[in-house]
């Protein structure tokens, strides 16, 4: 009866105080380590349905993703404060469960080299992703800390639990994706990584504050990424470097910006980290907060003069274009009150109103467009918003930005093309509805290849749209000029493919017959049609 009770409380706990839910599997071989044993015995594993019903109808086990949960949110909440009742010392027995497990013989053979090794590890070990991800999550002051750096002390086994805790990308599993890591990692950088500042206070005479692992990064760096303010403060004060940079270019202050400490943003520009540091792709520290959404890291770097105007190498973003591409209203305001040029534009000549229209952010298009925003801005093709919207499902919008007089509805980019063609290229019914109910459309216009809006619901077998074109046409006094050059065209279907023209804006198969690294942005592809009435790319029409 008392093993009983035993099991059920070291149960409890375990799925209770875990950072994440733990797996059937998991669970079993967690409970089945026996402390300090070299060696994992399968004769100690505890059937699941046991190990349930010791729990008195506490626990159950989700049939979708083989997790098991507490059963229901009042069990969660009655554990919530009594917590430290029952288990106070769940940390520090799941620590030990941890370190116990990643000590064993069989990982003394350090890093798996190939990826189906790793894979094996990983399933005859189930525990093991868990353990190597969040043994340091566990460690509080008053854990062993004797018992941890004698894990850490053991090289072998602290590189091969650093492999399954560094590699993240397990689905795309590409040749000799388990190498593709940060090796050279030491008890130190792990120390940073979890803010285990008790651990690096004991390993400080072992390594350099300063020491690199492969990627270059150093336990300062790690500390940073994970937001661990306190260790942040005991390395600084240690004398670490707060602007080594990995081998991507990347400070501390970006890590710290990237993941959204405040806290440790803060520390890093009062000890004088460089406020404007850009990595191998010129992005910013203030670029990183804003692309994610970290508006109080946004707010102080800006109050420290962050630079707003930065551009990244990849996109030529800035961090207002960054943020209203992702939809982060806060950052937008920020950025905007701190002086933000709301008119930058992206590597394809896109500005921040535009992106955010297109991405369907209502909001901040209203926020920008209080603030000044041009519609009629043109990006590298000649094209407007307009162009965006009618590609989408945002009518709010589109209505909104006609009832600006400013915008052509009928403005033709450098190929021709009109809104109201590319709406018909997409099937957009309910967009192509909008611009023909606005009195200015004009139904007759054709591109520099000769074709209408007419001939492109023909082209694309949109007799719907057919019908509505006419129906306008006939309401104002207007005969459309005949189609009449469609024969022995072939036929492509709206969706048939994810590419698009750059010419006309309709799906394409991906074996576009011109494709040219040169035009918007490395990335411009012509159809058969366009290519068939003389459309070229860009560099030629230069």
């Amino acid at each position: 009866m008392e093993e009983q009770e035993q099991l059920a409380k070291r149960t409890l706990a375990l799925v209770f105080h875990a950072k994440k839910p733990l797996t059937v599997e998991q669970l079993q071989h967690a409970l089945a380590t026996e402390l300090n044993e070299p060696r994992f015995d399968t004769e100690n594993i505890s059937q699941i349905e046991d190990i349930i019903d010791v729990c008195a109808g506490l626990l159950t086990v989700n049939e979708e993703n083989k997790t098991v949960r507490l059963v229901n949110y009042t069990a969660q909440e009655y554990f919530e404060r009594t917590h430290t009742q029952w288990f106070p010392e769940a940390n520090n027995m799941i620590i030990s469960i941890c370190i116990t497990y990643l000590s064993f013989e069989v990982f003394a053979t350090g890093p798996c080299l190939i990826d189906s090794e790793f894979e094996d590890r990983l399933l005859a070990y189930p525990f093991y992703d868990y353990a190597s991800r969040h043994w340091g999550h566990h460690a509080y002051p008053n854990s062993t800390l004797h018992e941890i750096r004698c894990f850490v002390d053991r090289t072998p086994q602290l590189e091969a639990s650093n492999q399954a805790l560094q590699v993240l990308d397990r689905v795309s599993k590409y040749t000799n994706y388990s190498g593709d890591y940060p090796q050279r990692v030491t008890g130190l950088h792990l120390a940073g990584y979890f803010g285990l500042s008790e651990l690096a206070i004991s390993l400080g005479m072992k390594y350099s504050v300063d020491v690199r692992d492969s990627y270059g990064r150093t336990p300062l760096w790690y500390a940073s990424s994970t937001g661990q303010e306190s260790t942040v403060a005991l390395l600084l004060d240690k004398g670490a470097d707060y602007e080594v940079k990995d081998q991507f270019g990347k400070a501390p202050l970006a890590c710290a910006a990237h993941f959204g400490s405040e806290a440790v943003t803060e520390q890093l520009v009062r000890a004088g980290a460089d406020i404007d540091t850009v990595d191998y792709l010129d992005q910013t520290p203030l670029a990183f907060a804003a692309w994610n959404g970290h508006e109080t890291v946004v707010d102080k770097l800006c109050c420290h003069n962050a630079n707003t105007e930065i551009s990244d190498a990849r996109y030529g973003q800035t961090p207002l274009l960054g943020a209203a591409t992702n939809g982060y209203m806060p950052v937008v305001q920020i950025l905007l009150k701190r002086g933000a040029n709301y008119e930058s534009k992206n590597k394809y000549g896109r500005s921040a109103l535009l992106v955010a229209a297109w991405a369907g952010f209502d909001e901040i298009v209203q926020l920008l467009l209080n603030h000044g925003a041009n519609p009629t801005s043109l990006d590298d093709i000649g094209r407007s918003v307009l162009f965006y919207m009618v590609t989408t499902e945002h009518v709010s919008i589109l209505e909104r930005l006609l009832t600006d007089k400013r915008l052509d509805v009928n403005i033709r980019d450098r190929y021709g093309s009109t809104p109201l063609s590319v709406a018909i290229c997409h099937n957009k019914v309910s967009m192509v509805e909008i611009l023909l109910s606005n009195p200015s459309i004009c139904l007759q216009t054709v591109d520099n290849f000769g074709r209408s809006a007419l001939w492109w619901a023909k082209r694309k077998g949109l007799f719907g749209i057919e019908k509505l074109l006419c129906d306008t046409a006939n309401a104002n006094g207007l005969v459309l000029r005949p189609v009449d050059d469609l024969e022995g065209v072939p036929v492509y279907f709206i969706n048939s493919s994810t590419a698009a023209c750059d010419v006309c804006w309709s799906f394409v198969t991906e074996s576009s017959p011109l494709y040219c690294e040169g035009c918007n942005g490395g990335d411009f592809d012509i159809c058969i049609d366009c290519i068939s009435k003389g459309a070229v790319c860009l560099c030629e029409l230069e």
